[in-house]
């Protein structure tokens, strides 16, 4: 039982480093674009952009449609 609990904690971790790896990164890109624009900072097109950019990267994986 404790190697299945180690498991799951493992990958448990290393899902929610990726998903606040891509919000992070999200939410960077999206500040740096407002400063140079001169928009509004609003949380909820930062949520909307990374909702995007995890469904995009769930469908269109790069590496498996790779020949």
């Amino acid at each position: 039982m404790n190697n299945t609990l180690g498991t799951l904690s493992r990958v448990i971790g290393l899902f929610v480093l990726l998903l606040g790896g891509w919000f992070l990164a999200v939410t960077v890109l999206y500040t740096l674009v407002t400063l140079i624009i001169g928009n509004t900072f609003e949380w909820r097109y930062v949520g909307v952009l990374f909702g995007a950019v995890v469904l995009i990267r769930m469908v269109y994986p790069r590496n498996v449609f790779a020949w």
